[in-house]
């Protein structure tokens, strides 16, 4: 049996390590991370690393500088993150990216299948009108389109006037 050292003697990393149960880098990191401090006896080391057992025990504190109380404000945090965006959601401010997308693609459709459709009956319409006219006549498809665009849904807000003269 080893003979325990006096504990108001300076102690080397590795005979605190063979007293406490740990290896002497162990000792050596404890050293590096203030846990321990340097060249200080046997009861100061002793007292430091339960204070820091202590500390991890109750969760102050944990190897890699995290510890309980941080990790729990984390959690807190990313919580009332998730809480707030789920509120927005709730609220209109935010949409599911697939949602947008679907509704996105169907305007860019039905903007598209407006267009394709505005050259035969326009031309139909022009046929026998002054240039002002075919401007006024242009200018209400054009008119029509830009209200699709910003209903965003594709449906007209009126239908095109065909009666025009």
């Amino acid at each position: 049996m080893t003979m325990l050292p006096d504990v108001d003697d300076v102690v080397t990393q590795g005979r605190f390590g063979e007293l406490v149960g740990i290896s002497q880098p162990a000792v050596s990191d404890l050293l590096k991370r203030g846990v321990l401090s340097r060249d200080a006896t046997a009861a100061t080391w002793l007292l430091e690393y339960c204070t820091n057992l202590r500390e991890q025990a109750a969760g102050r504190q944990a190897d890699g500088g995290m510890n309980l109380a941080t990790e729990r404000a984390r959690l807190s945090r990313a919580q009332a993150d998730i809480a707030e965006l789920n509120l927005r959601e709730r609220r209109g401010e935010l949409v599911p990216i697939a949602g947008l997308e679907h509704k996105l693609k169907a305007a860019v459709i039905a903007a598209r299948e407006y267009l394709l459709q505005q050259p035969p009956r326009l031309s139909v319409l022009m046929d026998g009108l002054d240039r002002a006219a075919r401007e006024e006549l242009l200018v209400k498809a054009f008119e029509e389109f830009l209200h699709r665009i910003a209903d965003m849904n594709g449906a007209p807000r009126n239908e095109p006037d065909d009666d025009i003269e």
